[in-house]
């Protein structure tokens, strides 16, 4: 066998080999983040920025199930991927004080990567299925913001500019909000 036939077996071997290899590591990063059965909402790209209002459309709206529910969807307006983190920070107004605590078990992905046109869904509990209505204020909009950043400790940062949407009349109490989500019947299952 001649040197150059050597160095191009060699070569075609190491190029396989690298190759299977970051094959191997794609899979595994997937698996990392969990698995989606949205086809355009993929788990988050490392190269994707932080989705922000200016990029986005966020609505709110009653969910047909289950009771006490609304579905909160952001769809990219951009026009490059973005990336969302954990759960929208969701307060309620003009009279309620606090916000939505955030449902984080780590069974689901932290961060989705969204495609120009595509959505992501958060499901908002507003009350417990059995818990009466005793007369407090009830929310008229509720204010969505977008997390900014993860800390280490698992504590988040919002950009601090949240968009306020109509709601009608809604009865708040200990409200709870999943993390994003590729399907509505992720949000809201």
């Amino acid at each position: 066998m001649t040197t150059f036939r050597k160095r191009a077996t060699l070569t075609a071997a190491a190029t396989a080999a690298l190759g299977l290899g970051l094959t191997g590591f794609a899979s595994a990063g997937s698996a990392a983040y969990g698995h989606t059965s949205a086809e355009t909402t993929t788990p988050a790209s490392r190269t994707a920025p932080v989705c922000t209002n200016a990029m986005t459309d966020l609505s709110v709206a009653p969910a047909p199930r289950p009771v006490n529910h609304q579905l909160i969807t952001l769809t990219n307006t951009g026009e490059r991927s973005c990336t969302v983190l954990i759960h929208p920070t969701v307060s309620f107004g003009p009279d309620l004080d606090g916000t939505a605590r955030g449902l984080t078990d780590g069974s689901h992905p932290t961060r989705f990567t969204v495609g120009p046109g595509d959505s992501v869904y958060a499901g908002l509990q507003t009350s417990p299925a059995d818990q009466q209505d005793d007369g407090r204020p009830h929310a008229q909009y509720i204010a969505v913001d977008l997390v900014k950043s993860v800390n280490d400790d698992g504590s988040t940062t919002d950009f601090g500019k949240p968009r306020s949407l109509a709601v009608d009349d809604l009865f708040i109490y200990e409200p709870t909000v999943t993390p994003w989500q590729p399907t509505v019947e992720d949000a809201l299952g």
